[in-house]
């Protein structure tokens, strides 16, 4: 999964790629995932980035508004399951980050 958490935007994968004059590998870049996860899967992609961050630049959160934002752009169905299966996905990986700092600490 850290994988995931690891892939440039889309945006930037579609400049690269567009600067090649290639199709992005949008088939293989994202993963395989259930029916049931792909809008969750298509709106994290879109607002990974988009977290809160204290003045020490600590992750508090990912932005609730993003997620908002994104649900209402793309029209996306079942706007409350989606969500939640966003921020349970932001939150997974923003503990994997915490415990990969406390590590090195």
């Amino acid at each position: 999964m850290s994988r995931l958490r690891d892939k440039p935007s889309c945006d930037i994968c579609h400049i690269i790629y567009d600067k090649k004059n290639e199709d992005p590998p949008c088939d293989k870049c994202i993963p395989e995932t259930l029916p049931e996860n792909k809008d969750a899967l298509k709106v994290y992609l879109l607002v990974k980035n988009q977290l809160i961050l204290t003045g020490f630049g600590d992750i508090v959160d990912i932005s609730f508004a993003a997620i908002d934002i994104v649900l209402n752009l793309f029209e996306i169905q079942n706007k409350r399951n989606v969500f939640l299966k966003v921020v349970t996905l932001a939150r997974h990986f923003i503990d994997v980050d915490r415990k990969k700092e406390s590590e090195t600490k």
